[in-house]
């Protein structure tokens, strides 16, 4: 006669790939039924429970990381920024106070001066320290202020040098960043 292959061995293979949780159940019915009925469909079975538990440690991980990254993402953003290896987070501040500047300059600045006055700063520079970027709202919104807020005001800051012909972006910066 002719073994038929246990239900619970071919469902908990099956269900391994979509439902780890089911598939793992299934699969171990279905190893102590083929035994105990002596029915085909144990090395089915075995491969559906390794296939689960896999999935599962897949799944575990992948939530972990889903949480990790949450949680990430509500910390303080200076604390991810100081988190970072010192030269990555001073970068992220260097890039952050450097964009700020050259967007007020362009977009506030250069519209209000004349090419006299862009002459004159052509050689002293158009400084713009942290202090007058947050003042002014240049830097603005929590997570900026608080990624620059171990920066000495003062001493951080970004010089632009117009250059000739004068345009929007024709510029020189130098930046001196205390972080």
């Amino acid at each position: 006669m002719n073994k038929r292959t246990n239900g619970f061995a071919v469902s908990g293979f099956v269900c391994s790939f979509f439902n780890p949780l089911l598939g793992f159940i299934f699969s171990i019915i279905g190893i102590s039924s083929t035994h105990k009925y002596d029915e085909k469909g144990k090395g089915l079975a075995i491969a559906g429970l390794v296939i689960s538990i896999i999935n599962m440690i897949i799944a575990a991980i992948v939530c972990i990381a889903i949480i990790v990254a949450i949680v990430a993402i509500s910390t303080h953003p200076s604390d991810l920024v100081d988190a970072l290896p010192k030269t990555i987070g001073n970068e992220i501040r260097t890039d952050l106070i450097e964009d700020a500047a050259k967007d007020y300059y362009e977009d506030t600045i250069f519209g209000k001066l004349t090419d006299k006055e862009l002459k004159k700063y052509e050689k002293s520079g158009y400084v713009l320290d942290l202090n007058t970027l947050l003042s002014k709202g240049i830097i603005n919104g929590t997570s900026s202020k608080s990624i620059v807020e171990s920066c000495d005001k003062k001493k951080t800051k970004v010089t632009i040098y117009p250059k000739s012909p004068y345009t929007k972006k024709n510029y020189v910066i130098e930046k001196s960043i205390n972080c």
